[in-house]
């Protein structure tokens, strides 16, 4: 609520928290964008629609775990993850990866008193919660985060820390327990010739207009990609898509090897 007054404050047509949900951004941005008649942009809605329809298999073992999970929305997660099952079960790796030692981190930054790593901390984890689909957690995350930001007595925030603490580990213990430990990146390719230079100077390009495009384009090709970038450079500029720091995958990809 706060950060939607001070967007409209400043002059702002509309605002849109985060996480970002696809459909909700289309909305809003029919709403504002009027389309040029003869665009063909009238297709908007069914695309909206789309985002809401899985297309993996039901009966897949690690979906199916997924959707059982207590307190994870997967159908919300992989729909703020546009419908990419590939980005949503990077994200959810990632998740994994990074928020096990969150409720740590937490404890110590309120010990210090490190204030402002423990309201990033509180913060992230909000943030990368809400985009996965557990939204109860986030919520708690939220309080937590509101909480250190007051500069509330330790006796305050460390029941806060605890109930995000409670419902963190599980969590990540049973999304540990599905998914693996790699999310595979396709069968390995050889540098083609013919494709790479194009297929370069696309992703370049859509990296510079900081469109999220290149995340699907970085998914359709990822096995030529990989090929030639090699397997490091590759890692480094995958990451930096995954946390939408365009910048960095930019200026790795205009690196010399």
């Amino acid at each position: 609520v706060v950060d939607r007054k001070r967007c409209l404050e400043a002059g702002m047509n509309d605002h849109i928290a985060k996480p970002i949900d696809p459909e909700q951004l289309l909305i809003k941005l029919r709403r504002w964008v009027k389309p040029r008649p003869g665009s063909g942009t009238d297709a908007a809605p069914g695309n909206a629609a789309a985002l809401r329809q899985p297309a993996h298999d039901a009966d897949d073992p690690c979906w199916k775990a997924l959707a059982q999970i207590d307190g994870l929305d997967s159908r919300l997660g992989l729909r703020r993850a546009a419908g990419r099952e590939a980005l949503y079960l990077s994200l959810l790796v990632k998740f994994v990866a990074d928020q096990a030692a969150a409720p740590d981190r937490l404890a110590q930054a309120i010990a210090r008193p490190d204030w402002d790593e423990a309201e990033r901390t509180a913060h992230t984890l909000k943030g990368v919660a809400a985009q996965i689909g557990a939204q109860a957690l986030s919520d708690a995350a939220q309080r937590l985060e509101q909480a250190i930001r007051e500069r509330r007595p330790a006796s305050e925030l460390e029941p806060l820390r605890d109930s995000a603490a409670r419902q963190l580990v599980p969590l990540n213990q049973a999304l540990a327990a599905c998914l693996p430990q790699t999310v595979p990146a396709g069968p390995a390719e050889t540098v083609d010739a013919g494709q790479w230079p194009p297929l370069h100077a696309r992703l370049l390009g859509l990296l510079e207009a900081c469109d999220t495009e290149c995340l699907q384009l970085f998914e359709q090709h990822a096995g030529q990609i990989r090929a030639a970038l090699g397997p490091a450079r590759y890692e480094v500029v995958a990451q930096a898509i995954r946390d939408f720091d365009f910048a960095a995958a930019l200026a790795e990809l205009q690196r010399q090897p």
